[in-house]
Formats: structure tokens, sequence, C-alpha cells
């Protein structure tokens, strides 16, 4: 794992919620993200996973900081089954 880069969130690093992304979500939920910040909502954060096995070290860490944590993804939701199955949270 110490050659995966740590997560790195884009606009709030901890707060209200954190959207997650993964492979071809990110230029839509990285748009959705900073129109909802430039309208004045600077709790949210954007994270987007390059690599999901192995997750970054950082990954429960970061999770920690954000009250909701929803994961957007273009499938019927396996990447948000590979988190339940990692971390003890719930994820939307």
């Amino acid at each position: 794992q110490s050659f995966i880069p740590e997560l790195v969130p884009e606009f709030a690093s901890e707060g209200d919620l954190l959207i997650i992304g993964w492979g071809g979500t990110y230029g839509s939920l990285h748009t959705a993200a900073k129109q909802l910040y430039d309208e004045g909502f600077r709790n949210i954060g954007f994270a987007h996973f390059n690599y999901i096995n192995p997750l970054p070290k950082n990954t429960e860490e970061l999770f920690s900081k954000f009250k909701k944590i929803i994961v957007c993804e273009l499938n019927t939701g396996q990447f948000a089954s590979i988190l339940r199955m990692n971390f003890s949270r719930e994820f939307l």
C-alpha cells in the first residue's frame, strides 16, 4: 500500500458530506461539487478514487472527518459494497 498515493479531498477536507467517485464519474461529480461549493456549501468535500485495490492508506481517516458519505457510481453499487466490507460506516 505504500506505493498508492494518499487520497486528497477537494473543497472541504472535513464537514457534513463527502461525495465519493471513481472511474468515469470524475468530471460530473467534480462539476457538481464545485457548483455546490461556489453556492456557499462549504462543508462538502469531494474525493475521487484512482486506486481501489488496495485502497489508499488514509481512506478510513478521511471518512472519519465527514458526517455522511455518498458514493456515486455508474453501476449497481459495487464500489459502495467494497467500502462497506472494509469500513464500519454507512454509505449512501
